[in-house]
């Protein structure tokens, strides 16, 4: 089942994992390399937000939540909403970390790569949200119809045209 519908969606949502992965990777390359922040001049700029370990923890999990929730897609029916919340968390992330390059005296290519981060989550918020209100028409015409059987035409219903009648 999980598969069918990973294969269903990927396509669809292939922009959301390419930007999942991404989040989850920076967070864990900036655990991985403890002095990186220090290092690096253009970085130090984001350290004046958040210390780099609160950075790198931040991100990969924010990262790791939405590849579980795109992995669990199509499986429960709020999984959209927490699409949602999940790319709004990775927009704010990669927000910070470009005012952060912004801010700093060096000029850097970070501006642009995260740029673009920021637009393609801002297209990811919006394909969850179409997809949550979507999902949740299909779950209320699921639970509110169903197809009761035509009478037959020697009953005493009706003038035994052939009718499906909708009841709750």
């Amino acid at each position: 089942m999980v598969i069918v519908e990973m294969k269903k969606h990927f396509q669809l949502r292939a922009i959301e994992w390419w930007s999942a992965g991404s989040m989850a990777s920076w967070g864990f390359m900036v655990l991985l390399f403890p002095g990186m922040f220090e290092q690096n001049p253009a970085c130090h700029a984001l350290l004046v937000f958040a210390p780099q370990h609160v950075w790198g923890l931040g991100a990969m999990m924010a990262g790791c939540l939405r590849l579980v929730a795109l992995f669990v897609n199509g499986l429960w029916y709020r999984t959209p909403a927490v699409r949602w919340m999940t790319t709004m968390i990775s927009i704010f992330i990669w927000f910070c970390i470009t005012a952060a390059f912004v801010s700093s005296p060096i000029v850097n290519m970070g501006v642009v790569v995260y740029g673009w981060h920021i637009l393609a989550d801002m297209y990811s918020a919006y394909r969850s949200a179409v997809d949550f209100i979507e999902a949740e028409a299909q779950r209320q015409m699921k639970n509110l119809t169903r197809v009761a059987p035509a009478p037959s035409p020697n009953s005493d219903e009706g003038d035994g045209a052939n009718v499906h009648r909708i009841t709750r």
